[in-house]
């Protein structure tokens, strides 16, 4: 099948942003002030925690928990 995706989204790569719910390893994630669905790249994120994109994977970014951040 088909997935559409928003092309902007390829442009998230290195943004930054807070999750909006816990990943485990998917959630929500808010990067200036817009909800986009996420996955954690590694085990779980907390709500609140400061998050980086690394990718793009099915229409959902993939992110990594910033080390000693939190929202």
């Amino acid at each position: 099948g088909y997935v559409g995706v928003d092309a902007a989204v390829n442009t998230m790569i290195g943004r930054n942003g807070y999750a909006a719910t816990v990943l485990r390893p998917s959630g929500k994630v808010l990067i200036d002030s817009e909800l986009f669905d996420a996955m954690a790249e590694h085990g779980f994120i907390e709500k609140g925690a400061a998050i980086e994109v690394v990718g793009i994977s099915s229409g959902q970014v993939l992110v990594t928990q910033c080390p000693d951040q939190r929202g």
